[in-house]
């Protein structure tokens, strides 16, 4: 199956465009974040996984075990540090 993953809230380069993404029947949002394109590092994957960030499933909040059906579109929303 196919899902879009889409970064906002960060400037890094890569992060404002859309990353298709091939996954296994059976994948969740995390699984999908994971295999995000190495144009993202390492760090930048995990920050990805923070439970800091709000994640969107088709446009309704998502957790990081939701599963994920062909199709569908993730956004990741970054946080911003504040208090």
């Amino acid at each position: 199956m196919q899902v879009t993953v889409r970064v906002v809230g960060t400037e890094l380069p890569g992060t404002r465009k859309n990353h298709l993404i091939d996954l296994e029947d059976g994948a969740t949002v995390e699984t999908a974040l994971e295999k995000v394109p190495s144009v993202l590092t390492t760090e930048t994957i995990h920050d990805l996984l923070s439970k800091k960030n709000v994640y969107l499933l088709n446009n309704k909040r998502a957790r990081p075990s939701d599963l994920l059906s062909d199709g569908d579109h993730i956004h990741v929303l970054k946080t911003l540090g504040g208090g």
